[in-house]
């Protein structure tokens, strides 16, 4: 049986209940013909999900899988998906279900071409268990979709846009689906290299560089918009926001509304502080999309980027409750607390970004930086540690445990935090203002140690980089300050001020120096 015989309505016709009856008694007679007949005359006058259901499996019966798997991807846009009645989809596709009476771990070569019909089916599972709110079922679902058919784009999609798992999570699945035992090599071959293009970009960089040229140089994809966006992804998560800016600028004249890559488009507008180009953007997305969670996410984006943070608030909330699963406006809504010191408000809303997206590290990240902040040292710990577990070959990740043990006052493993985010920002080509940061904190983890020539070293770095870094120059000034060699150290205060005139912190010290320069 595929579903019991039941009325979908109270108010369902007689006629309806006798055209469900011939064609169930012509099903289980095999006389598939007629139940089609009057299979397709039931499910056109009730739209019901178990009339849409019952046909597909009589079409799957008679071998005709594409005319089934049309009427289960109709499922996707059925009335019961877009009247939000996901738990109604989910009884319909129990687990008992026929479609997916079978053994995941048989594979065969899919000679047919299309999408496998229960690969179609599990996609549409994930889909519901996904608005239902229930990830680790959704996260299940779209992986048991694509072990059945790694054709079946739409689960791996749902996966990486929706961070359901974490870098190497990522990997390990890829290279564990059944690519070659499915598909001819050269097909295998292009659909593999297209999935690893797609993952995130922290781990494994290498071979997603290689992947994506193969797609680039083999294929002829260097102007597609999914391999430019792959490139701008790498570049985003590399912090080369300018870089980054040009290709999704690029991907965009050729897909105005790529919905994957207006976040980072948008982001890096923000990071840039182009406030005219944002603004425009923004209107123009306001215009032609209103209805779309990321055009309010762009408004928020403007606002918080002219320091309008209770305008930003009310944009980033309206996103998030147009599309209540729209990470990145529940992170730019705690950014608008955190840049307020309001640490508890900014970890709720980090919290239910990281509940969204259990595979990206970067609201664990946020959440342990407000309690790093507030001098949760504990807290902020425990959350930085999480990140790093999700993703630990992020430069930032490591920087921020590096100021925590600072703040511990544990300067040697303080210096070994620091000098690995080094080595992971080198090896990902990170942005040289990463760089500059972890520098300073280096030199001041070493200042600690008494190691005064290898912090001035790092501070030097710092200062020889444009512009000029006053934070750098004073503690540069105060290397030369403790060495008595005042001179220098005036030298570099003075620079210091030159670029933050009314720094307290600078104006001290350089009274201090200018006394005990006078008592020699």
């Amino acid at each position: 049986m595929i579903v019991t015989v039941e009325s979908s309505s109270s108010g369902a016709s007689s006629l309806e209940e006798k055209a469900r009856q011939w064609r169930n008694d012509a099903y289980f007679k095999n006389l598939y013909e007629t139940a089609v007949f009057w299979g397709n005359k039931v499910m056109t006058m009730t739209g019901d999900l178990n009339d849409v259901l019952w046909l597909a499996q009589v079409h799957y019966n008679m071998g005709q899988y594409i005319s089934a798997q049309k009427l289960i991807w109709n499922l996707v846009d059925s009335s019961a998906i877009k009247m939000e009645k996901y738990q109604e989809v989910l009884d319909i596709l129990d687990d008992e279900n026929p479609f997916l009476d079978r053994d995941y771990n048989s594979v065969d070569k899919n000679t047919e071409g299309g999408i496998s019909l229960e690969a179609s089916i599990c996609y549409l599972r994930g889909v519901a268990y996904s608005q239902l709110s229930d990830l680790d079922n959704a996260k299940q679902w779209f992986k048991k979709a694509l072990e059945i058919d790694v054709k079946c784009f739409e689960a791996f999609n749902e996966l990486v846009i929706n961070h359901m798992m974490t870098s190497k999570e990522e990997w390990d699945f890829v290279n564990s689906l059944k690519f070659e035992e499915q598909l001819e090599y050269e097909e295998a071959y292009f659909i593999k290299m297209n999935y690893i293009s797609m993952l995130k970009k922290y781990e494994h960089i290498t071979e997603i560089q290689e992947a994506r040229s193969e797609l680039e140089n083999k294929f002829r994809l260097s102007n597609n918009a999914d391999i430019l966006l792959s490139h701008a992804d790498e570049l985003y998560t590399q912090c080369r926001f300018k870089e980054c800016l040009e290709v999704t600028t690029k991907l965009l004249e050729l897909d105005m509304y790529n919905q994957a890559c207006l976040p980072i488009h948008i982001v890096c507008l923000h990071e840039l502080r182009e406030k005219n180009k944002l603004f425009l953007f923004a209107h123009e997305l306001v215009e032609h999309s209103p209805d779309k969670a990321i055009t309010w996410f762009s408004v928020g984006c403007y606002n918080f980027l002219i320091d309008q943070n209770d305008e930003a608030r009310r944009y980033f909330t309206k996103a998030s409750t147009m599309d209540s699963h729209c990470g990145p406006a529940w992170v730019g809504f705690g950014h608008t607390f955190a840049i307020e010191s309001e640490h508890d408000q900014a970890i709720t809303a980090y919290s239910t970004a990281a509940k969204l997206y259990p595979g990206s590290h970067l609201p664990t990240l946020f959440i342990g930086m407000q309690h790093l902040q507030a001098k949760n040292l504990l807290s902020a710990e425990e959350y930085l540690l999480t990140s790093s577990q999700i993703c630990e070959s992020d430069p930032l990740v490591l920087n921020e445990l590096g100021v925590l043990y600072f703040q511990k006052l544990k300067y040697a493993q303080s210096v070994d935090s620091f000098k690995n985010a080094l080595k992971v920002a080198e090896e990902t080509k990170c942005r040289p203002q990463v760089w500059e940061t972890i520098w300073i904190n280096l030199g001041h983890a070493y200042r600690q140690l008494g190691e005064l020539d290898i912090a001035e070293s790092y501070f030097q770095k710092v200062v020889s980089m444009s512009p000029p870094n006053a934070d750098a120059l004073t503690a540069l000034g105060y290397i030369y300050h403790v060495k008595e060699e005042f001179e220098e150290a005036i030298m570099y205060y003075h620079e210091a001020l030159g670029i933050c005139p009314y720094d307290p912190i600078t104006h001290d010290l350089l009274s201090s120096c200018l006394k005990e320069m006078v008592h020699c």
